[in-house]
């Protein structure tokens, strides 16, 4: 379509006109090509492998794991996958997944994901169950396909007016409605910000929808269909102040009204795998002892007495200013508003990643009053002073 000097031409498309050109070639059954519906198979088999190894995951090491474990994860899928292409190997899979569901309590709600999985993937060995919308089938590979839409083609149509998308939306409704909504900060061009809207539809089936818009039903671009929710938000993808340590752990002792939603929010942001949640412990002064440093962003505290624990080990506190400023003992103990940013808290956390631990936290805790024994002679000789007198 170039000039003779020229002959490959180039076309530049914005982000909407590029989703919506491979929303036309989906339409058109034309965007995969036979190549891509010979190699669905093995690539659902890896999907389900890497659903067998999340299986495992946060399971007990007592439980036996039927594939290897190495650091990358790459010996272990490509173990899964051969099973998975065994009808013996894969029912053998399936007996020991059951038994280690056995180990998970029945009233926890890492019972309840892990069953749905497990349930996925029998399915799945009995073919009643796949990953694409429609049914899998294999394509001997030939020659170019005839008849594709050009890019040209697709630049010249007509933009459909908003009335028409209305009036089509009217003709065909889309039982469907919006679940939860998420901004992607993925920066895939500059100043480049997605509206992300999960819808489910009357067969129960989630779809992400991308710059949704209500009113037409319609969006720039979808994926889809998961089987659950939480499927449908693993795979938005959101920046993550966690990068500027990849190293760090967060672990968070004590149970309270919130944390499912928090455990559900670090799943989202995939990085449950670094955020620890110990629950009710009563060796906490034991926990401690591996901190480098504890976080106490507290709205409502009086004097708090696990960040006086910790300072009495030489473990520092990051408070917020909502505390009073009588629980500051050690030195690099310091405090920052809770209204100042997540990355204003990330960097001064980080200050503290190589910072020597007091050697000698006792004399602070004298020098602030803490010290139980003289704080109890100063009390001895309040009250005998206060006796003497009557």
């Amino acid at each position: 379509m170039g000039g003779y000097g020229s002959p490959y031409a180039s076309v530049h498309l914005n982000w909407n006109q590029a989703a919506g050109r491979i929303n036309q070639l989906i339409r058109d059954s034309e965007y995969l090509k036979p190549a891509d519906y010979s190699r669905m198979p093995a690539y659902e088999r890896e999907r389900m492998a890497m659903r067998v190894m999340g299986f495992y995951h946060h399971l007990s090491n007592n439980v036996e794991r039927p594939y290897p474990q190495d650091l990358y994860h790459e010996e272990g899928r490509n173990a899964l996958v051969k099973k998975l292409a065994d009808t013996e190997q894969s029912a053998e899979l399936l007996e020991q997944m059951d038994t280690a569901l056995l180990s998970v309590p029945l009233d926890s709600e890492e019972y309840e994901r892990k069953a749905e999985s497990l349930s996925i993937l029998h399915q799945y060995v009995e073919g009643t169950y796949t990953i694409f919308p429609e049914k899998k089938r294999a394509v001997e590979i030939v020659g170019p396909e005839q008849g594709q839409m050009s890019m040209f083609d697709f630049m010249e149509q007509e933009p459909q007016s908003k009335e028409q998308s209305t009036a089509a939306a009217v003709e065909e409704p889309r039982k469907a409605k919006v679940v939860a909504r998420y901004q992607s900060t993925v920066m895939m061009q500059e100043g480049y910000i997605e509206d992300i809207a999960i819808l489910q539809y009357s067969d129960g089936k989630f779809y992400n929808h991308y710059n949704y818009d209500e009113e037409t039903g319609t969006g720039t671009a979808e994926t889809g269909p998961f089987n659950s929710l939480n499927d449908a938000k693993a795979v938005i993808r959101q920046t993550r102040e966690d990068k500027k340590d990849p190293n760090a752990v967060l672990v968070c002792v004590g149970t309270g009204e919130l944390e499912d939603k928090i455990k559900e929010k670090c799943k989202m942001l995939q990085i449950d795998d670094r955020v620890k949640f110990l629950g009710f412990r009563s060796d906490v002064n034991r926990i401690m002892q591996a901190f480098d440093l504890l976080v106490m962003p507290s709205h409502f505290e009086g004097l708090p007495v696990t960040g006086v624990e910790a300072q009495a080990i030489g473990v520092p506190v990051l408070f917020a200013t909502t505390i009073t400023k009588d629980a500051a003992i050690l030195p690099q103990s310091a405090y920052l508003n809770l209204s100042d940013s997540p990355e204003v808290w990330a960097e001064k956390i980080l200050e503290y990643k190589n910072m020597q631990r007091e050697n000698d936290p006792h004399k602070w805790i004298e020098q602030k009053g803490y010290d139980i024994k003289k704080e109890t002679k100063k009390l001895d000789d309040f009250y005998l002073e206060k006796s003497s007198m009557i």
